[in-house]
């Protein structure tokens, strides 16, 4: 960062050399950086919302797998149960 304040500030000098006002040099270079500072961050916005679009589709997929084994664990219990209802029927007495 100090080397960037060396090149301005020499910026800065032939600016006012050449009949420049030197407090619009430092508006104008605040505005330059507000502009880039504005632009980084639209660029992070959409990167974070691309992300974000991507971790609910997962998590879409992620529900409906859990939906889906839950579906297939209640449907082997109730195999199950009307299997050992069926053999306590069909048993001899003791």
């Amino acid at each position: 960062m100090h080397k960037m304040q060396e090149v301005y500030g020499r910026l800065k000098d032939k600016f006012a050399q050449a009949g420049g006002d030197p407090e619009k040099f430092d508006a104008a270079r605040d505005v330059n950086g507000l502009r880039y500072e504005l632009q980084y961050t639209e660029t992070k916005r959409a990167a974070e919302r691309k992300r974000a679009e991507g971790l609910a589709l997962e998590l879409g997929k992620a529900q409906r797998e859990l939906e889906g084994l839950k579906r297939a664990a209640l449907g082997s219990a109730n195999k199950g149960e009307r299997a050992v209802a069926t053999g306590s029927e069909n048993a001899a007495p003791v």
